[in-house]
């Protein structure tokens, strides 16, 4: 979770790692079948981002890009012996320092979401 605090507030801005999950008793499963194998996991996932070339063959030689080009991001999540997974992107900012801090200019990507800002 990143939370940027609006212009002169007194709260400074922070990112927090959120781990969401739910414990399902061992013995629930749905009421429309009856499995013969365990209907409960528990792994934890591996998700990757990155930029990547044009055509997606490899990632991006650079992370500067000149202003109006086009940006390839890669995001995905490893499925391991998970159930099939849909990766969202709700928000993503580029930044002009590697890690987010409170001086860092932010310069909105995917806003609202999922919206693609800022795109031809």
């Amino acid at each position: 979770m990143t939370y940027i605090t609006p212009p002169n507030s007194v709260i400074p801005s922070y990112i927090d790692l959120i781990v969401c999950e739910y414990e399902r008793p061992r013995d629930w499963y749905p009421l429309v079948y009856e499995p013969v194998f365990s209907t409960y996991g528990l792994e934890e996932l591996v998700f990757h981002i990155g930029l990547m070339n044009a055509d997606f063959s490899a990632p991006a030689e650079s992370t500067r890009f000149p202003l109006g080009s086009i940006i390839a991001i890669m995001a995905s999540v490893e499925q391991q012996t998970h159930q099939p997974l849909l990766l969202l992107i709700d928000e993503c900012v580029a930044a002009t320092t590697p890690e987010l801090q409170p001086e860092s200019a932010l310069y909105p990507l995917i806003t609202n979401k999922g919206c693609l800002i800022d795109s031809k």
